[in-house]
């Protein structure tokens, strides 16, 4: 599912919650995560105020995964660490974060 398919869905329906994931590319990647909170969370706000969120951190395998990490070193990043993804929760008062 792509972000974009998630998010249409998530706003036309009467959900009781939001649930923030299956960005691609993956929330470990710094730039998909940073666009939870500049680009998605605005967006929820906007559609959904007072709805309450879940943020769910994917894909984590590849956050350890040599490859992937040489990867992000060739673009001068790393992936997101556990402590920086519960701070993004708390930064938009996510209810829990989850990691899959």
């Amino acid at each position: 599912t792509s972000s974009s398919s998630l998010f249409s869905d998530s706003e036309n329906s009467n959900s009781e919650s939001v649930l923030l994931s299956g960005m691609e590319p993956p929330p470990y990647f710094p730039p998909s995560f940073e666009n939870i909170q500049k680009k998605w969370y605005p967006k929820i706000c906007h559609h959904a105020p007072n709805i309450p969120l879940i943020l769910v951190g994917t894909k984590l395998d590849l956050g350890e995964d040599a490859l992937t990490i040489e990867k992000l070193r060739e673009c001068r990043m790393v992936p997101i660490l556990y402590q920086q993804a519960a701070g993004m929760a708390r930064d938009i008062a996510a209810i829990q974060y989850l990691e899959c």
